[in-house]
């Protein structure tokens, strides 16, 4: 049997983002198959309702010729309770009738939790038409330069089952997601980032001649800066300065800071305590992570300048 080719295997796809946009800009394979004309789709869409500005952006909010509202939210690897979360919790907000949840995978468990919620609002005389797709790369197209998508209906039959006895495997969905809502709040600060197609780690640059690599480890989270250019002449600085330099981040009781020399760079890491399945301390995570990050930045441009 072939091995299957998924979505962050194509090449200008690696990242959920890459093929947001594709999706938006070809948004007529979405609305021929829920059989809705649609004239327009935006991405990374916050919007203000009767209840005020909404948290979560939502990926494609699209509009069909009749002026209604779609939401069309997208992911990669096997269904996850953060889309579902943030798509009911978007349309809710936005009054959104109309829901497109396109995954790669559809565990059993959401694809009843659907059925349920479009059950309710059928009770209840309340429109509402909630689809999930399952999506695949084209492989009769050009996946290299100019690639495709295959997206068709989920069924009952296409569920993937759980054995409740085992505990599902860590792999590459939760750290996407995570670094997808770190992306929402640190590109306002002014950095450039990049995945290299990575899921555990994201590189923030921001026009100097140095770098920060965070990458989510196992049970913690390291942010480094790294040091090119100025070989030890860094690392004797710091090393002056270090003491001031702890005591100017604020660390916490368990977090730990060292400062390293290799043959190629010098560098200064900070390390967190953290683990990607704790969902719900995420946005504590990046706050705590957002503040670390800004104040290494000015240390580092600090000591730039000095050179």
């Amino acid at each position: 049997m072939a091995k299957r080719i998924r979505m962050n295997e194509v090449p200008c796809w690696q990242e959920e983002r890459n093929f947001t946009k594709w999706l938006a800009d070809n948004i007529d394979c979405v609305g021929n198959i829920i059989g809705r004309n649609i004239v327009s789709a935006c991405t990374e869409v916050k919007e203000s309702s009767e209840y005020g500005k909404g948290k979560y952006p939502v990926d494609i909010l699209a509009i069909d010729e009749n002026d209604e509202k779609i939401v069309v939210e997208n992911q990669y690897f096997l269904s996850n309770h953060i889309h579902l979360g943030e798509i009911l919790t978007y349309s809710a907000w936005n009054s959104v009738s109309t829901i497109v949840w396109i995954t790669e995978d559809i565990d059993e468990e959401h694809f009843r939790a659907v059925e349920y919620i479009k059950e309710l609002a059928q009770s209840s005389d309340r429109k509402l038409e909630f689809w999930i797709l399952l999506m695949s790369p084209d492989e009769n197209s050009d996946l290299l330069n100019d690639p495709n998508v295959i997206l068709k209906v989920a069924t009952k039959d296409d569920c993937i089952k759980r054995d409740s006895n085992v505990k599902p495997p860590i792999n590459a969905e939760l750290n996407i997601e995570f670094w997808n809502r770190f992306e929402s709040v640190v590109l306002k600060y002014g950095f450039s980032l990049s995945r290299q197609g990575r899921t555990d780690c994201i590189n923030l640059r921001w026009g100097k001649s140095y770098e920060m690599n965070v990458p989510f480890r196992k049970n913690n989270i390291n942010i480094e800066v790294n040091f090119k250019k100025f070989g030890t002449i860094f690392y004797d600085a710091i090393d002056a300065d270090f003491d001031s330099i702890v005591e100017e981040l604020c660390l916490g009781k368990y977090d730990e800071i060292s400062l390293n020399q290799y043959s190629k760079y010098s560098q200064i890491r900070v390390k967190i305590p953290a683990q990607v399945e704790n969902i719900d301390k995420w946005d504590e995570y990046i706050e705590r992570m957002i503040g670390i990050i800004l104040k290494l930045r000015e240390i580092a441009d600090r000591y730039e300048f000095c050179y």
